[in-house]
């Protein structure tokens, strides 16, 4: 059985924030190149969409803000940083059936697969072992 140490949380904490960022940078750039027909399919991305366009542009940046802040705070344990992240896994779950359609590359799947499985590590890790209690203390015990 492993046992979780701080060290392994700011790991997996550093390589969450690092998929989070790529994700956020290819989708957000358009950095990927798509065959002709990815492209037409991707032309589809929100058709029947639940909510106008402008409001989930700004749920997908609240929501970056958010795990990047909560992820950045998860590395230097703080309290409210575990939290952020239930809040992130939450907030896309609840609000996928505002989206309507979308279209994602094989590479924006296994990232959004991979950040999925990292942050679910991390709530787990973060609430129900033993470092929970690093996020329990107070400023005067310190948390290095």
């Amino acid at each position: 059985m492993l046992s979780v140490t701080p060290t392994h949380v700011r790991i997996i904490t550093a390589a969450a924030l690092f998929a989070t960022l790529l994700f956020g940078w290819l989708n957000g750039f358009d950095v990927i190149s798509y065959d002709e027909q990815i492209a037409n399919a991707r032309m589809w991305n929100y058709f029947d969409a639940r909510l106008p366009h402008w409001a989930l542009a700004i749920y997908w940046l609240l929501n970056l803000i958010n795990a990047v802040l909560g992820l950045v705070g998860l590395f230097w344990f703080w309290r409210p940083a575990r939290w952020m992240l239930v809040v992130t896994i939450l907030g896309s779950l609840l609000m996928q059936p505002f989206f309507g359609l979308l279209v994602f590359s094989a590479t924006e799947r296994t990232l959004s697969t991979i950040i999925g499985v990292l942050f679910s590590w991390l709530v787990v890790v973060c609430f129900w072992t033993p470092i929970a209690d690093r996020f329990r203390r107070s400023k005067s015990e310190g948390v290095a």
